[in-house]
């Protein structure tokens, strides 16, 4: 059943791509959606579980920065699905992720503490940048230019940002989801409200 549950989050990212792309809307228009929509969720749970929040001030902030660097990252994909298309956005972005992380819980947070745990670990990586390089694919075959690239690389670091910050604060991880869900949605708000701006003003 605890496997079942561990599923569910890896389905939904996976057909999240697949709706994006059939909408074929603008990125900052998406970003907002996917604001309302994990706002929706975030309620939803809190109506439910009625968590007593009881973190500080600082754990605060910084539970606020790791939604809006999520944010950040999410955004890069949604451009970078219009630039390369999701058959290579998702491969490179998903290698860029695992990548980061793990070199941030190592040098870090210590993590593959012993010298066999370090092997493994960078052979893992250069499987998986392997991985990537062979899965990445465009649909109508044409190479990219490195400008196609940029958005994703950058904004990836929100990712690595938005995943250590959990491991930085002790905190309950429900509380932890409520608060930086604040952070979030206030980016994919600020983004949907420039884009709305930039289209009045056109």
């Amino acid at each position: 059943m605890i496997f079942l549950i561990a599923i569910i989050p890896a389905l939904c990212w996976g057909i999240n791509p697949l709706l994006v792309g059939k909408i074929n809307g603008h990125s900052e228009n998406e970003m907002f959606g996917m604001g309302i929509g994990d706002g929706l969720i975030a309620l939803i749970f809190w109506l439910f579980s009625q968590p007593t929040v009881t973190i500080s001030g600082v754990t605060f902030g910084l539970a606020m920065i790791s939604g809006a660097a999520w944010a950040i990252g999410q955004l890069g994909q949604y451009i970078s699905y219009r630039l390369l298309g999701v058959s290579k956005t998702m491969p490179i972005s998903t290698a860029l992720q695992l990548v980061g992380t793990s070199l941030i819980g190592v040098l870090m947070f210590g993590e593959w503490g012993s010298s066999n745990q370090k092997i493994l670990g960078l052979l893992a990586i250069m499987l998986i940048v392997a991985g990537s390089a062979l899965s990445a694919g465009t649909s109508d075959g044409r190479k990219k230019g490195f400008s196609c690239y940029l958005p994703l690389l950058m904004t990836t670091i929100g990712y690595w940002i938005y995943s250590c910050i959990p491991k930085l604060v002790k905190v309950d991880a429900l509380q932890l989801f409520f608060t930086s869900d604040v952070g979030n949605i206030d980016s994919c708000g600020r983004v949907g409200n420039i884009s709305s701006a930039n289209c009045l003003s056109g």
